[in-house]
């Protein structure tokens, strides 16, 4: 499954979207946690596609 964060950065001024590929919500967040270990972010709902 296909999961989007959100979060701001304070270097480009804006909000990133990082789309991240997991099994599960917990994994998707967990590969978030490793990618932006300081960042707070904010899942986006999944689209239907």
């Amino acid at each position: 499954m296909k999961f989007e964060f959100e979060y701001w950065s304070s270097l480009d001024s804006k909000y990133i979207i990082v789309p991240i590929e997991a099994e599960s919500e917990a994994d998707a967040k967990k590969e978030f946690n490793k990618m932006h270990p300081h960042k707070k972010y904010r899942l986006l709902d999944p689209l239907d596609e």
